[in-house]
């Protein structure tokens, strides 16, 4: 009996710690401040910013820059610039938020 219910603990340990380390996921993880970008970014002509979905394109209404949408979860945007500015570097990507268009930050991408 006491040997069941040693898995059982290990098994809830297991599963509680890859849990946690999965919401930690460093995609969504700010590395720093954008730098030069407008106070928000707009949608593209005819899409509208409606606050319950991210939109793609977004753009620098300053000078046309476009931000392709990578990948959208609650709230927030992962957006590859067309062009390498904001101080991106390669492998890296602008964090928005959807409702807003709002500048969170640099994030690392995936690939």
């Amino acid at each position: 009996m006491k040997k069941y219910i040693f898995f059982f603990y290990l098994i809830t340990a297991v599963l509680l710690f890859t849990a946690c380390s999965a919401s930690r996921d460093p995609f969504w993880s700010v590395l720093r401040k954008a730098e030069d970008t407008p106070d928000r970014f707009e949608p593209a002509e005819g899409i509208v910013l409606d606050g319950s979905s991210c939109k793609s394109p977004m753009v620098d209404t300053r000078d046309g820059t476009e931000l392709v949408m990578v990948l959208a979860q609650k709230g927030k945007g992962i957006y590859k610039a067309t062009k390498l500015k904001y101080g991106l570097q390669k492998g890296e990507a602008l964090m928005l938020n959807c409702a807003s268009g709002e500048v969170l930050g640099i994030v690392k991408t995936r690939g």
